[in-house]
């Protein structure tokens, strides 16, 4: 049995066989380089996009640095009224920094070591170990100046939160030199001075 095509069938398998090579390339070669050129468009996109944020932020950068500047300096104004992590010397160095601001001679200022305990002042009822835990800081001073000066600084001092004035004696006069004598306790709690 011999078969025998006409003209029209060869040319129409030939077709055939063009058609199937096609699809067998374009499902084997192409199909897989259009999904890699896809997923190749979407990375770089994605780079694109990262790219533009961060040109952004680094135009942005000055702006960003002189907000950071300014809320460190807010910070710092904030943070200068409480005494977190205060140390004896620290309390001297406070002292001596109000005398010197208004214009008093320091004949003495004694720092008592620190001590930590439960404050009575904020004790629940009559049970001695309940209370708020306190670092205190004990330190007396005596300071000269004009009259003026000393009741600036003691009323600096009263102000001041943190600083209790256990004891104090102003003697002089107005218009004549005078001087101070205080005991005052720095007390810092756990959430700052108390």
């Amino acid at each position: 049995m011999k078969f025998s095509l006409s003209e029209r069938e060869k040319n129409l398998l030939i077709i055939l066989a063009v058609v199937v090579g096609v699809a067998v390339l374009y499902y084997f070669f192409f199909n897989n380089a259009i999904q890699k050129w896809a997923d190749q468009r979407v990375i770089y996109l994605e780079t694109a996009k990262i790219q533009e944020e961060m040109l952004l932020f680094t135009e942005r950068g000055p702006e960003i640095e002189k907000n950071i500047e300014v809320m460190e300096a807010e910070a710092g104004k904030l943070a200068k009224d409480y005494y977190y992590n205060y140390t004896a010397h620290m309390a001297e160095q406070r002292m001596t920094e109000y005398i010197v601001d208004h214009n008093l001679s320091a004949s003495l200022v004694k720092v008592f070591p620190e001590t930590s305990e439960a404050l009575p002042m904020f004790r629940k009822g009559d049970d001695k170990s309940s209370g708020v835990n306190a670092l205190r800081i004990p330190l007396n001073l005596s300071a000269t100046g004009s009259f003026d000066n000393v009741v600036e600084f003691v009323e600096r001092v009263f102000n001041d939160k943190g600083m209790h004035v256990l004891d104090y004696s102003i003697s002089g006069a107005p218009n004549l030199p005078s001087s101070v004598s205080m005991s005052v306790e720095i007390i810092i709690g756990s959430k700052g001075v108390i």
